[in-house]
């Protein structure tokens, strides 16, 4: 069930760190809000949700790892119409694991690489990357686009992406190559990885210089 799935995967938003169940959702338009779901962890009266402290950020130690894949990725496709940037960053993650079999979602991830937030855009870039060559009509222009950006992470997103879809363009080269300097060094390394896929010599040289 479309709706039951959907569901689920906004109680995933709260990585398991308090007891919620499905019975404590409700349907509101096209979202999904959460009514006394968060219960005090020793089982008492539930905590009234409109007071109660924020559901954790998504970084790395509250990301899930796993999805379910054997669901209908219209499940996931349907997030990324959600108001919650977060929830919209989750259906991404579980779009990427679905590799070259997401390219019906093709049209809703070109969508997402002008989002506001500039993670979901992110994340849309390594989406489309894994779909593969077949991305490259429809998301090539895009993400070209991209290159150009102000912030780094989505620079060197779009340049990893466009290499992932068969357009190793000069220009994701130069982007590449330029951010081996960034003083990002999440970044850095990110860079490092792409101008090895083509330049072995100046990736290992920009290696030897870090650890000297």
């Amino acid at each position: 069930d479309l709706g039951e799935a959907k569901a689920k995967f906004h109680l995933s938003l709260l990585g398991g760190k308090w007891s919620i169940s499905l019975e404590n959702l409700e349907r509101r338009g096209n979202e999904y809000i959460f009514l006394d779901a968060l219960n005090n962890k020793r089982g008492e009266l539930p905590v009234d949700s409109r007071h109660a402290e924020a559901p954790p950020s998504d970084d790395p130690e509250h990301m899930l790892t796993t999805w379910d894949t054997s669901l209908p990725i219209d499940v996931y496709v349907e997030l990324l119409s959600e108001n919650d940037s977060r929830i919209r960053r989750r259906a991404l993650d579980a779009i990427c694991q679905y590799h070259e079999r997401a390219k019906p979602a093709l049209s809703n991830l070109k969508k997402c690489l002008s989002d506001e937030d500039w993670k979901v855009v992110i994340k849309a870039c390594r989406a489309i990357g894994r779909i593969g060559s077949d991305a490259k009509e429809s998301c090539g222009q895009a993400l070209e686009e991209l290159l150009s950006s102000s912030n780094q992470a989505i620079q060197v997103a779009s340049a990893q992406a466009l290499l992932a879809i068969g357009l190793d363009l000069p220009q994701a080269r130069a982007t590449a190559e330029k951010l081996l300097n960034s003083a990002d060094e999440t970044i850095q390394i990110e860079a490092i990885t792409i101008v090895g896929r083509y330049n072995k010599p100046l990736a290992i040289a920009k290696i030897v210089s870090i650890l000297e």
